[in-house]
């Protein structure tokens, strides 16, 4: 999720009300729960993972496991 998204988001929400420059503390706070959903949803692929005995469907979901955590280090996730 980049800057840009959290400050979109939070504008449509109205909790900017006009500030500017943004507190860094809420784009920290944005960005840990990004973080924090991007694991969860991540542990749910890891967890079908482990309920497929072999095959594609366990290689599927242990690819969207990786995929989603990924996402931490990609340039969009910095910007």
């Amino acid at each position: 999720m980049t800057r840009d998204e959290v400050l979109s988001m939070a504008a449509k929400c109205s909790l900017l009300n006009g500030l500017i420059p943004v507190p860094s503390q809420f784009l920290h706070f944005a960005e840990a729960v990004a973080a924090h959903e991007r694991e969860a949803c991540a542990l749910v692929c890891d967890e079908q993972m482990t309920r497929e005995p072999y095959g594609h469907a366990k290689h599927a979901a242990g690819q969207c496991a990786e995929n989603i955590r990924a996402r931490a280090t990609t340039p969009k996730e910095t910007e």
